[in-house]
């Protein structure tokens, strides 16, 4: 098989046109695009520069087809999320009081049955119209600031459409794990995605839904404004 098909299904795992694909590894226009449609194999000049621009790229895949596309398999390697059903288990559905009585002072996890925005973060502690649908009950999950209910389809098979996802703020981004679950804030965006390092672009993250029919989208990182690490994902229906 020509090593033009494993640089096609390349380009789409990055979420690219082949025209910006060329633009990105500096070759001419149309060359990558007139090879894959007549099926013959790109050069090796051509496969260097792919190489240097995408360093994380599985040389012996690019050519073919054995082995791993990424030879750091972060997008999509977090371990699976530890999943809570909604109301199957009694500590979930002790009341804030209950719970004082047997763990202390600390009332749970407050849960918002609604998305996190930034407006969200900025008022949810003082903002009457912000109530907890319930709280978590659960002293694994102690340092999260809050939960949150999850909408859209893009993480479906790990999480779904109405779960709520309790989460831990990242204030210091160096401690950032690629290829886990955040919930990613900026001014126009609210998103729960993995998080991997764009290979076309340092200052991005590259945001990489569960779901395939999705493409990866990159984000600056200088857009983010609250970054919060996925600890786990109660199951809404």
């Amino acid at each position: 098989m020509s090593n033009s098909f494993y640089i096609k299904q390349l380009i789409e795992e990055l979420g690219l046109s082949v025209n910006a694909f060329e633009q990105s590894i500096g070759i001419g226009p149309s060359t990558i695009a007139k090879a894959i449609r007549n099926e013959k194999s790109i050069k090796g000049d051509s496969i260097d520069k792919i190489l240097k621009k995408y360093p994380n790229v599985n040389p012996i895949w690019l050519e073919t087809g054995r082995g791993e596309m990424f030879l750091d398999m972060n997008v999509k390697a977090s371990a699976p999320k530890e999943i809570f059903t909604f109301g199957k288990t009694v500590p979930t559905r002790l009341t804030a009081e209950e719970y004082a009585l047997a763990y202390g002072d600390w009332l749970g996890v407050p849960m918002y049955n609604a998305p996190i925005t930034a407006s969200f973060v900025e008022t949810y502690h003082d903002n009457p119209i912000y109530k907890p649908q319930y709280y978590l009950h659960d002293p694994r999950f102690k340092d999260c600031a809050f939960g949150a209910i999850i909408t859209g389809d893009s993480m479906y098979g790990e999480i779904r459409h109405g779960d709520f996802v309790a989460c831990k703020e990242i204030i210091d981004r160096r401690f950032i794990v690629y290829g886990d679950i955040y919930y990613i804030v900026t001014d126009e965006l609210e998103t729960c995605k993995y998080i991997n390092a764009d290979p076309a672009n340092p200052d991005n993250y590259l945001l990489v839904p569960h779901n395939k029919s999705i493409s990866p989208s990159p984000v600056p990182k200088e857009l983010v404004k609250r970054l919060y690490k996925v600890r786990g994902v109660v199951r809404g229906y």
